[in-house]
């Protein structure tokens, strides 16, 4: 399997929020900081900085425009969607950086990493629970397969930290169908591995999602 490593523009994304008085205010997680961390699975542009306090778009600005400074990016597209800020930065290939008011509970302590903090892989891991559960992105289906086969959480694991974190409860059926789901549209984002193998990788999560769902019904039944 090939090496997942940030790109350019992502390295002076996150350099530039370690410089800022923003730094602890801020944390890192989401898709890219689970495989760049924990998984090393797939490639992943996006930079999604949470914060468990409300804050302006006044306050993140000048953090977009250092960015903009130190990159020469002349433009910079900008999206608000209810409490989250989206920038959209391309030097060739689009980077989506987001920051967003987070108030759910965290359920591990976060780890500091070159003046930046980064999400714990429980609460990543929470988080693409939800995901999973929430909306119907194969690649959230993608990162459910590694973390249960490489990070070794189990489906009960994985709806506890959700049900933890988020309240409510997930039944076992509705996760194995919605990675079933997810398993059907992975072939969309077969340019995103980072197997040797794309096409062989598919049919093997496909065959583990569908065992193991299959699994799931007979032992309620």
């Amino acid at each position: 399997m090939k090496e997942f490593s940030l790109t350019k523009l992502q390295k002076i994304i996150l350099s530039t929020m370690a410089e800022s008085e923003l730094k602890d205010d801020f944390y890192w997680t989401g898709g890219t900081a689970l495989a760049y961390f924990y998984l090393q699975h797939r490639r992943s542009l996006d930079i999604d900085l949470f914060s468990e306090k409300p804050f302006s778009y006044e306050t993140i600005t000048p953090i977009v425009k250092t960015i903009s400074q130190k990159t020469k990016l002349k433009k910079i597209q900008e999206k608000r969607i209810f409490d989250r800020w989206e920038f959209f930065l391309s030097d060739g290939e689009e980077i989506r950086l987001e920051f967003v008011h987070y108030d759910f509970p965290t359920l591990n302590q976060k780890r500091e990493w070159q003046g930046i903090w980064v999400d714990s892989a429980t609460d990543m891991a929470a988080n693409k629970t939800m995901a999973l559960i929430d909306r119907h992105d194969p690649k959230d289906a993608f990162d459910i397969y590694f973390l249960l086969t490489k990070l070794k959480y189990s489906p009960q694991k994985l709806l506890k930290l959700a049900r933890q974190k988020f309240g409510g409860d997930f039944p076992p059926s509705l996760f194995w169908s919605n990675c079933l789901t997810g398993a059907n549209q992975l072939q969309t984002i077969q340019p995103l591995m980072l197997e040797q193998n794309p096409q062989k990788l598919v049919r093997k999560i496909a065959a583990y999602f569908e065992k193991q769902a299959a699994e799931s019904l007979r032992s309620i039944l």
